[in-house]
């Protein structure tokens, strides 16, 4: 429901004028970037008058106002008060929660739920009267993740059910799975923009990668259901990245152009080599929970038996970038 206008959107601009890139001492007009420390408030450029035609400075949410002639600080910390604070973000954050970690289409129950976590609600705490804190995101976490929809298999076959993993998150499974290393210690991996469409800290806007309401024209649209991530997903798409899944998992995940700093030690599976139907199914349930396709498995066993069984590394490497790349793998249910 449409809780706010273009008149609210002015207020909340008007709070958050006057901060700029952190800087200490002498305050410069254009400081260079700095995405790691605070940003820094300069007071003389926060709005502090009245709105026009006013009597009030800032219009924020559920009519609420704030008077002229204040800090910046306290006009953030009151605005920040005013959205944390909001019926609607309860279910909003909880919904996106949701769709980043579970499905993409929860059902309204499942969003109720979870928001009741949000709000402080647990147990059988009756309405108005939450016994824990409100924001609890681990508690909202838990929530999610230990909810029905979440667990049950029954949903697993329901059509709608679960999500299109992110290209980014494709590749991090894969390193978290298979016993990576980094040689330089801090894990880098070159700007993605060009093969996934994301790269991380570099969404293109406020809005993410793609929009949680976004919804890939054709049967997902006829269905009424949105699939977010189908966004950034393209006929070109889906070859790049695929190819830097492919390239990761047999050269390594560089941080320029000739250095690979991030690389899988499959030395579990290439233990299991000479068994590929073994090795196929740890790979089943590192990648995929136990859940690839009778089908599947015996394509992939078939195409590790194509190699040498003295090159375990190949086979091990074969049966992981075949099911990394494949469909099954890039949907989580």
């Amino acid at each position: 429901m449409p809780t706010y206008d273009q008149n609210v959107i002015i207020g909340f601009a008007r709070v958050f004028t006057g901060w700029d890139w952190h800087q200490s001492g002498t305050i410069v007009t254009n400081p260079p970037a700095n995405y790691i420390d605070p940003m820094t408030l300069i007071a003389s450029r926060h709005e502090t008058g009245v709105m026009p035609g006013q009597s009030y400075s800032k219009l924020l949410l559920n009519g609420v106002t704030l008077p002229p002639n204040r800090t910046g600080d306290q006009d953030l910390k009151d605005a920040l008060d005013n959205i944390f604070n909001h019926p609607n973000t309860g279910p909003f954050v909880s919904r996106q929660l949701i769709q980043r970690l579970v499905t993409s289409n929860p059902s309204p129950g499942y969003v109720y739920r979870v928001a009741r976590a949000f709000d402080g609600y647990r147990g059988t705490d009756p309405d108005g009267s939450p016994s824990a804190p409100r924001g609890d995101l681990g508690a909202v976490v838990r929530a999610i993740l230990t909810d029905y929809e979440a667990r049950s298999t029954t949903f697993l076959n329901t059509p709608g059910y679960g999500k299109l993993r992110e290209p980014l998150l494709r590749n991090t499974a894969v390193i978290r799975a298979f016993n990576a290393t980094s040689a330089s210690g801090e894990w880098r991996v070159v700007q993605t923009d060009a093969s996934l469409l994301q790269t991380p800290l570099r969404a293109p806007t406020v809005f993410n990668f793609y929009e949680p309401d976004y919804t890939n024209p054709g049967y997902i649209a006829a269905a009424g259901l949105v699939s977010p991530e189908f966004q950034i997903t393209s006929e070109t798409t889906a070859i790049t990245t695929a190819n830097f899944m492919r390239d990761g998992i047999y050269n390594g995940w560089s941080s320029s152009v000739t250095n690979r700093d991030i690389k899988i030690n499959p030395t579990a599976e290439q233990a299991l080599a000479g068994n590929p139907t073994a090795l196929v199914e740890r790979v089943n349930q590192l990648l995929m929970a136990g859940q690839m396709p009778a089908q599947m498995k015996t394509i992939i066993v078939n195409q590790v038996n194509t190699v040498a069984a003295s090159d375990t590394l190949q086979r091990a490497r074969v049966a992981i970038h075949l099911t990394a790349t494949s469909p099954q793998f890039c949907t989580q249910r």
